[in-house]
């Protein structure tokens, strides 16, 4: 009973939001001439590494770049995306609640659940939910605040100590007027911040973040990120698309990617990796730029931080939602 959750359907919203993509795709001569320019930067390095570079994975890759170069949505869809987000962060708390009450909490069975088959991905996807959504849909503050509180609740649950972190730091930003000009509401947020700490919860969140030491975490993600600049001064061209599986495990690292966008771009690409991702830097910067708020400057800080702790293309759902909130970024208030 519980399986026919599976492939996703926490996402459902959000993907019937993303059928509107096909419409807002807009060729003009500079996007097109754009477009080719990047595909004849990846196709290099395929070309180099033909042996080793899954042909899947490199056309999967040409379309995902004409999307995010082409895709260019307005206002309404904005806010229908975000509508999506809402209302599929509350599919994602049904399917929490149903995994519970089957399996206990275990991220082994999340998969039953969830196309990402890891907490990381759900909570990158709460965050647009509870955090960003009810900022952009004008929602009163009180309500915001539960979902804050759910956010804090849900995020701790799966450990993803990273999304917390900017979740919080995304959360204060956005309301730092309000928090500041509305004395109960600052009640409010110290009387959850001190009943937080009494729990231990910041102190232990902090542990884990700061420790690299001896977090075992901590230590794999340096480990393969540190790898990633170890393969680039060998292969200046990268070991080919889809080749990040094999050189990990080949090094001991037992994990499908390395939980940084840069690092798999790097081990695949080379150096043509390292352009791609500075080359996303800088849209997204040039994307703000032209709508200079408070909600546009949030999303560009966090898609471009929480990218040194996840990797975007290791899910293709994570990616798609991912141009789409790049691309809302331009006209999003």
């Amino acid at each position: 009973m519980v399986s026919l959750w599976a492939s996703g359907s926490v996402y459902l919203i959000s993907i019937i939001s993303l059928i509107s993509i096909g419409a807002q795709v807009k060729i003009n001569k500079y996007r097109l001439f754009t477009t080719l320019f990047f595909f004849l930067v990846v196709t290099i390095s395929v070309i180099y590494n033909i042996n080793n570079s899954s042909i899947k994975d490199y056309i999967q890759l040409l379309l995902l770049i004409g999307l995010l170069i082409n895709y260019n949505p307005d206002r309404r869809l904005n806010t229908f995306v975000y509508k999506g987000f809402y209302l599929g962060g509350h599919l994602v708390i049904i399917g929490v609640i149903i995994l519970s009450i089957h399996y206990g909490l275990n991220q082994l069975e999340y998969y039953y659940l969830s196309v990402s088959r890891t907490f990381n991905y759900s909570s990158f996807y709460l965050y647009f939910s509870f955090i960003i959504a009810p900022f952009y849909l004008r929602h009163n503050k009180y309500r915001a605040f539960i979902y804050l509180v759910l956010f804090i609740s849900i995020t701790l649950l799966f450990s993803t100590r990273s999304v917390l972190v900017l979740g919080l730091a995304s959360y204060l930003v956005l309301y730092n007027k309000l928090i500041i000009k509305n004395k109960k509401f600052l009640l409010l947020i110290i009387i959850t911040v001190v009943l937080s700490l009494s729990m231990n919860i910041w102190e232990e969140l902090l542990t884990k973040i700061f420790n690299v030491s001896t977090n075992t975490s901590n230590l794999l993600r340096l480990g393969m990120f540190n790898l990633s600049f170890d393969v680039i001064k060998e292969f200046p061209l990268g070991v080919g698309i889809g080749g990040t599986l094999d050189l990990l495990y080949s090094n001991n690292f037992y994990f499908p990617y390395t939980h940084n966008t840069l690092a798999d771009l790097l081990i695949e690409l080379g150096y043509i990796g390292l352009f791609l991702y500075l080359s996303l830097v800088l849209y997204i910067i040039k994307l703000y730029r032209n709508n200079k708020n408070r909600v546009a400057l949030v999303i560009s800080l966090f898609i471009i931080i929480y990218s040194m702790f996840e990797s975007y293309s290791f899910n293709i759902i994570i990616t798609l939602i991912t141009i789409v909130v790049i691309k809302s970024i331009k006209k999003i208030c």
